[in-house]
């Protein structure tokens, strides 16, 4: 307006220099405008941030710092004050600190529920003061984060009196950090406390304080004694998360086959460990103990030392020293420990005690549990059933420990860390399918089904033993392994040998049976097939046209034909597989009398021309066996 002002009187002028001053208005008239705009808004902008920085500044006093409503507000305000006190105390502002932790303090000996002094006074046992004017409500009011703030207010205000008032302010830090020591002795939240190192610095502070004679003591030094006998006790407590980085460590070292130095990191956890206390404190930040499980790999290592004693020893003091503080709610933990405590007794002669601390220590629950819930029961079983066990074994419970053990089986995660632990899953169901069928007669369904799945079982489990180059990497698991692998093997040998008996020798099958009663039911079978009625059931049977005429076969006149059908190259079948086809040429002896030689000297004819194409007798092996000895080739079973 200043400018454009002068423009009025020049309006009538007709010179140049009007007409130049008119141009300069007019080129001006916008910028100035923006550049005023511009001013504007920036001197608003200051305005409002220098009125806020204000407020802040006036919220963030020691006066007003602590003056929250509720009791998440007065929380919140107490812990910013506990954060302003470190800072004042940081920058040398002794004084602001004193008077800051001095107004904290009174917010919380009035409590954070609104219960003021005054209405303590109904409580007469509550009233005693303990330290620093927090009595026993007071401090039952507090939770675990409240009885930190107060304790590191208390520190803050003691290192601050040092430097206010000399040497003089020695003695009220003294006191400021007894008074912590009874607080938090005092406080119920002190329990719940999972980090106490706060205390730490109490601790120290006092035992300097201690030896420089500003807090009396006796001649023998006893409190100072005690307190330096304490501090290390919690700090050990505290060292948990050390201690099971220890076990760690002493893990790897010995699943790499390093087991001096395996050995050596064991030594320095079990010195850090506490079995009584650290338990929980690990079962709470890990979920597992592995601290208490690495006592039971440690036996493992004497084991693959040859040191048969020291890994017997070292599974009887996890026995008598570990498992009874072992929490009940840590399954797989406890699993852990068994199975390696297993794989050193069992096969050291120690199966009845193996059996005993299983039945003893591993509870119920683990039956239902999601990942070790189905190798409950058969873990139990395992160890009643298996050779050096001196429990009795009911015979009348084979039917459900014969479905209990075909049923038998584990994640392969799971399998993985216990193969690590030295015993595959797949092997434990493995044997206990083997130790079931000894107790079955050869010729049993039964026995074959048992056999099968072990085979197939004990296979997996081999080669989960092994590295991607072929090279063992479980030494243990597969020592567990091999020989149960080879009596398997064996318990189908036998199988097999009764199926071919009873194909190639049809007209001896009576005498060459194993089963029981089996010449009775024999012979009543003969002499029933002579009647008409089982002679009509028998003609209800027919063998397809296009069967008898690739064979060239002639029909008899009861309409079934007298030769059978033999595959011109050796067939892969399985044990239940040649029970068919011997109960097939059995229907022919009985029915056809003496027609039967004449089918089974064909048979033997038929057989010896496939023979040539026969290389091995592993050609009739089940196919569970053939696969089980590829990948058992190192073993030089066949």
């Amino acid at each position: 307006l200043f400018v454009a002002v002068p423009m009025i009187g020049l309006t009538y002028q007709n010179n140049p220099e009007a007409k130049a001053y008119g141009a300069i208005c007019a080129v001006l008239a916008l910028p100035l405008a923006c550049c005023y705009h511009i001013a504007y808004v920036k001197l608003y902008s200051t305005k409002s941030n220098s009125i806020s920085k204000q407020q802040r500044r006036k919220s963030m006093s020691p006066g007003s710092v602590l003056s929250g409503g509720d009791d998440a507000d007065g929380r919140s305000s107490a812990a910013v004050a506990v954060r302003m006190a470190e800072m004042y105390s940081r920058i040398g502002r002794v004084e602001e600190t004193v008077q800051l932790v001095d107004e904290t303090l009174g917010v919380f000996r009035k409590g954070n529920n609104g219960n003021h002094i005054g209405n303590l006074g109904l409580q007469n046992e509550g009233r005693q003061e303990v330290a620093s004017g927090f009595t026993t409500n007071d401090l039952k009011a507090l939770e675990g984060d409240e009885l930190q703030m107060i304790i590191q207010l208390l520190r803050l205000k003691g290192n601050a009196l040092i430097k206010l008032k000399g040497p003089e302010g020695f003695a009220m830090s003294a006191k400021l950090n007894i008074d912590a020591l009874k607080i938090f002795e005092n406080c119920p939240a002190a329990d719940k406390m999972k980090d106490i190192s706060l205390m730490f610095p109490i601790y120290n502070m006092v035992g300097l304080q201690l030896k420089g004679g500003v807090i009396d003591q006796d001649d023998e030094c006893s409190l100072e004694m005690e307190l330096a006998l304490r501090f290390c006790h919690e700090a050990q407590l505290q060292a948990y998360h050390y201690a099971r980085s220890l076990a760690n460590l002493a893990e790897m070292y010995g699943r790499v086959g390093v087991l001096d130095e395996a050995l050596k990191y064991f030594n320095v956890m079990k010195a850090v460990y506490m079995k009584q206390d650290h338990p929980k404190l690990l079962l709470d930040a890990y979920a597992v103990d592995r601290c208490a499980v690495s006592f039971a790999t440690s036996a493992l290592w004497y084991l693959q030392m040859g040191q048969i004693n020291n890994a017997i020893d070292r599974c009887d003091y996890v026995i008598d020293h570990i498992l009874p503080h072992y929490g009940e709610k840590d399954i797989i933990g406890l699993y852990h420990i068994f199975v390696q405590i297993v794989r050193v007794l069992k096969w050291n002669g120690q199966v009845d005690k193996a059996r005993e601390a299983f039945i003893k220590f591993v509870p119920d629950a683990a039956n239902s549990h999601f990942a070790v819930g189905s190798i409950h029961k058969p873990m139990g079983l395992l160890l009643q059933i298996c050779e050096g066990s001196s429990h009795p074994y009911d015979m009348d419970h084979m039917p459900e420990d014969i479905e209990l053990a075909l049923a038998c089986d584990v994640s392969d995660m799971t399998d993985n860390n216990f193969t690590g632990d030295g015993w595959s899953m797949k092997s434990m169901a493995a044997e206990l399918c083997m130790h079931l069928a000894r107790r079955i007669d050869a010729g049993n369904a039964a026995r074959e089904r048992l056999i099968d799945r072990g085979i197939m079982m004990a296979t997996v489990a081999q080669q989960r033993v092994k590295a991607s180059n072929g090279m063992v990497k479980h030494v243990l698991a597969y020592e567990a392994n091999r020989d149960i692998h080879k009596a398997l093997l064996l318990l189908a040998n036998e199988e097999i040998d009764i199926d071919r008996n009873v194909i190639y020798n049809a007209s001896n099958i009576t005498g060459r049976s194993p089963l029981i009663n089996r010449k009775e039911s024999m012979s009543e079978l003969k002499s029933s097939m002579k009647s008409k009625t089982t002679l009509a059931f028998a003609n209800k049977f027919n063998v397809k046209d296009d069967t008898s005429k690739t064979n060239g076969s002639t029909a008899h006149s009861n309409g079934s034909s007298a030769k059978s059908s033999v595959p011109s190259t050796p067939l892969l079948i399985s044990v239940a597989a040649k029970k068919k086809v011997a109960f097939s040429h059995l229907s022919s002896f009985g029915s056809n009398g003496s027609a039967s030689k004449q089918s089974s000297h064909h048979s033997h004819e038929s057989i010896k021309e496939n023979s040539s194409h026969i290389s091995h007798e592993s050609s009739h092996l089940p196919e569970s066996v053939i696969d089980s000895q590829k990948c058992d080739t190192d073993t030089g079973v066949v």
